[in-house]
């Protein structure tokens, strides 16, 4: 097999960089069913994992991670096309909210009411003296 890239080990390199996002060694051992060994191995980029680990890494994580090591620019187009959609809707609301030249205030009745003489009614019982005799 003849390879084009310079680096050996840049698929286990892609993939270390990919799983050490999602924990330590440690939580990474519990999700794919593995020793902590193997999960520290595979997050250091030293080895790469047998079929069982793949299957179960794949389960877990989804084509995220297939995406991420075998085809990383389709993962950074994916990203930058996603950045630009969130950045248009950021944009869209902002010129929804001054074009129309809304404002933003407190709804009808949701406010303080305010009585006759200016002052600010209070709901709810009377303020009563608990020592006072009640007649």
């Amino acid at each position: 097999m003849h390879s084009t890239s310079v680096d050996a080990q840049i698929l286990a390199r892609r993939l270390s960089t990919y799983l050490r996002r999602q924990g330590s060694a440690k939580q990474l051992a519990l999700r794919i069913d593995c020793d902590e060994r193997t999960a520290r191995n595979l997050l250091g980029g030293f080895s790469w994992p047998i079929a069982r680990h793949w299957w179960s890494i794949w389960v877990e994580f989804g084509d995220d991670v297939i995406e991420a090591v075998f085809h990383p620019e389709q993962v950074e187009a994916r990203l930058a096309v996603e950045a630009a959609r969130r950045d248009a809707a950021k944009r869209a609301r902002i010129a929804s909210a001054s074009l129309e030249g809304r404002s933003f205030r407190v709804g009808d009745g949701l406010d303080e009411a305010s009585g006759e003489d200016g002052r600010v009614e209070v709901d709810g019982p009377p303020n009563l003296d608990l020592f006072e005799e009640v007649q």
